[in-house]
């Protein structure tokens, strides 16, 4: 009986944790997670705001003054396309950016004391590295990330607030001031502009873009500066025929990458990603891409392009260590 008793205990428990697991999920489905909560950080309203031109500013605040409707998530972040469809709107993703909530829970043994240090530390390191990508592109690398205003610590100044409509319609009225943001251009990503210009058999729009994307690579390694960020496909993006970095979190200094016998290990991954997708995705023109992509690397590098000899794994490993 008392068998019986505990697989019926069992077989309940297993029952309402599937429930409960469905009804997470689906709630995740519906609203991308998107809470006022998971984009506002007590850890921020200290940190340094960078400074701006004035235009930037005037220009952030006529923006601003458009409801902004959501338009999906990234890795870093919460995207609202704006009412006129021109400019994005990104919160950052905090909740990806703190210690994991069960560390607090943890006794305060001096071993779990060391795992909780080590997981601060660690997301401290992380925000840290976020908002320097997002700081030095603004400096330094402003043309290519497209990005108009940068607020990344309450201040007093804005005085306006931000009407939201989040992914299941509900509105939200958000003080400007008080939250952490940056404002971008929008544009389309390079794998729908590749898509586009090849379903239509333009091969010369899309030669185009490839090389304005590979020059814009090798323009930001001769100024030190590069993306370690993989996804070239879906981070770079074009606003009209301009290539630009629709992330720019991870974007990095590094005199060393002004030498073209470094770079060129940064070039060959770019490279390598648009050879891949071409091949799986439009293998009919890969025999007149191919060539193309061999002759941009060339020029670019004075070296010959071998496919077959880029290691992926390694290269990606590469840029992670640096």
């Amino acid at each position: 009986m008392a068998k019986k008793r505990l697989i019926r205990l069992s077989c309940s428990f297993l029952l309402i944790s599937f429930f409960l697991f469905c009804a997470v999920r689906f709630y995740y489905y519906l609203t991308d997670d998107f809470r006022l909560s998971n984009i506002r950080d007590q850890r921020l309203t200290s940190y340094k705001q960078i400074s701006f031109p004035q235009e930037n500013l005037l220009l952030a605040r006529q923006i601003l003054k458009q409801p902004f409707t959501y338009l999906g998530k990234g890795a870093q972040s919460y995207v609202f396309v704006s009412q006129d469809g021109n400019y994005v709107l990104k919160f950052f993703k905090f909740k990806h950016l703190r210690p994991a909530w069960w560390l607090k829970v943890l006794p305060p043994f001096s071993i779990f004391q060391s795992i909780k240090e080590r997981s601060q530390s660690k997301k401290e390191r992380k925000l840290h590295d976020l908002f320097s990508g997002y700081e030095l592109a603004f400096s330094r690398n402003c043309k290519n990330s497209a990005l108009l205003f940068l607020h990344l610590s309450s201040t007093s100044f804005l005085h306006q607030s931000i009407a939201l409509t989040d992914k299941i319609g509900k509105k939200h009225l958000v003080h400007a001031d008080q939250e952490i943001f940056l404002l971008q251009k929008k544009g389309t990503t390079l794998r729908d502009r590749l898509s586009q210009t090849l379903d239509l058999g333009q091969l010369h729009l899309t030669k185009q873009a490839i090389a304005s994307v590979l020059a814009m690579y090798v323009a930001e390694y001769q100024m030190g500066i590069y993306d370690r960020d993989h996804g070239v496909l879906d981070n770079i993006g074009f606003i009209e025929e301009s290539p630009f970095h629709l992330d720019t979190g991870k974007l990095t200094e590094d005199e060393s990458l002004k030498e073209k016998t470094i770079y060129q290990q940064d070039l060959q991954i770019v490279i390598w990603q648009i050879e891949q997708w071409i091949q799986k995705n439009y293998p009919i023109y890969f025999d007149q891409i191919d060539p193309f992509l061999a002759l941009q690397y060339q020029q670019l590098t004075g070296e010959v392009w071998q496919s077959s000899l880029v290691n992926a794994e390694v290269i990606k490993n590469w840029r992670h260590r640096r």
